[in-house]
Order: structure tokens, then sequence, then C-alpha cells
């Protein structure tokens, strides 16, 4: 837990620390870090009780001989968005990032990773784009890059993104689509970040289209994403157990040849 003067609250994370880390902390190791975010209707707790982040992330520390640390914040039902509750952008950015960096002796820019599942995947993408020299890897699973938010979403009195005066505003949810970032993160960043994208075309909540529009907007944009469609499985967490050891796994290649 963490005090976040953004959030004007403590604030709940969990962290996964690869073995030997006191040991190797102590020998002055800066430690590549991946920040990975949760969905709807999730906390810090759902990417290693319903996934088995830390089975996928001992067996690639194992085999890749690097040892990363993890980070799974609470977002709530945020998108990872300032909305009129609370400000979790800036809390990510000014609390979460700065204070685990010094607090687990993390290294920078090019060994920090984001990435997501449905919403936490929109998420990370939105905050890469918008801070550009925050973040060298991408690794998005189902993201919730919806061009039409489903009503369910936007009547739940528990969501607060995308509203005003407690109302869903098309408007504001476009405003705030990661592709509008697209242009001004590629004038900032001379080395944009790797992407790693993988959904199911058989995804019933977020449709494979709207993944495929995303897809190609980064590649209009001269950025070249792995991006890997499946024919099995749905929105869920058996789906997700399948494609979350490919994104750590891409993640922890990207470190090693960024050496």
């Amino acid at each position: 837990m963490l005090y976040s003067p953004q959030l004007h609250r403590n604030w709940r994370y969990r962290v996964y620390l690869p073995r030997n880390y006191q040991r190797l902390k102590s020998q002055g190791t800066h430690f590549p870090v991946i920040y990975m975010l949760h969905g709807l209707y999730g906390d810090e707790t759902n990417l290693t009780a319903q996934a088995h982040s830390k089975a996928y992330l001992d067996q690639l520390v194992t085999q890749k001989h690097l040892p990363v640390v993890a980070i799974f914040p609470d977002g709530g039902n945020s998108f990872y968005l300032n909305t009129t509750k609370e400000k979790l952008e800036n809390a990510m950015i000014d609390d979460l990032i700065p204070q685990t960096t010094k607090a687990y002796q993390l290294a920078g820019q090019s060994k920090r990773a984001i990435g997501g599942i449905s919403m936490g995947g929109y998420g990370a993408a939105r905050l890469t784009f918008r801070h550009p020299h925050l973040f060298s890897v991408d690794a998005l699973i189902s993201p919730a890059i919806w061009q039409k938010v489903p009503p369910t979403v936007q009547t739940n009195n528990q969501i607060d993104a995308f509203k005003v005066n407690g109302t869903f505003s098309q408007q504001t949810f476009e405003r705030a689509q990661p592709s509008r970032y697209l242009d001004s993160y590629l004038q900032q960043e001379k080395a944009p970040a790797h992407f790693y994208i993988e959904t199911t075309a058989l995804d019933t909540t977020v449709p494979i289209a709207d993944v495929n529009l995303f897809v190609k907007q980064l590649r209009q944009h001269q950025l070249k994403p792995t991006y890997q469609v499946d024919h099995f499985g749905n929105h869920n967490w058996p789906y997700w157990n399948r494609a979350l050891p490919n994104a750590y796994r891409y993640i922890f290649n990207q470190f090693k040849s960024q050496r």
C-alpha cells in the first residue's frame, strides 16, 4: 500500500518480486518492471488470484535469467482516467510509478513495461501515448478499445469514466480514445514503445473489429505491433490465462533485446 497525494488516500497494489530480490537489490541491481492493469469490476488481486501471474513470472525469470518486478495496482472502474471522482491517471504517473521506482529500486523507461487486460489494456495504451517518456513496452490483452461503449457499461453507476454529471457522454468517450494521442506521442517519442496485442475473434464483449481498427491505426502511424488473433475462448479468465504467458514472454524478450 502507498499513500497517493493525487487520490488523497492509501492506495492498494500487489507486487511480484523475483527470487533473490533482496540480495540483488543490495548488490545495486535496478530491476526491469511491468505495471499490469486489471479490467472492469476488478482490483489489485485479479492478475495474481484469477490469473496465475506468479507462476508465469517465476518461469520466465528462471528461463530468461532476468529478475523482473511486477506491480499490480487497484484501478477500480476508472479506465485509468482522471474522472470527476478520482484522478487515477495522475495517481499512476505522479504517485505509483515514482514511489514504487524508489521503493523497489526499479529501472527507467527502457526497462519499464505496462500491460493490461480489457479495461487495463485500454489504460495501458492511453497512458503510453499520453506520457511518451515512461514506457518502452506495451502488452494489451483483449483491450477494451471500443468504438461504441456497451449500454451495460454506459449505464452502470459504479463506472464514472466517460460521464458528465453522472450521464454517459459519447463526446467525452471519443475525446479520451487512446488513438487520439498517437500524433502527439510520435512527435515527442524518438523510439516508440513495442506493442504486443492479443485477443480472440470470438470475443463477445469487445468486438474483434474494434481491436482490428486500433491495430490498423497503430500501423498507419508506422508503429509495428505484434498482433495475435486467436480463434478460441472469450472475454474471460480461462482465455486470459492462455494469453497472459504470451504477453509476459513478449515483455521479457523486449527487455532482453534492449540491453
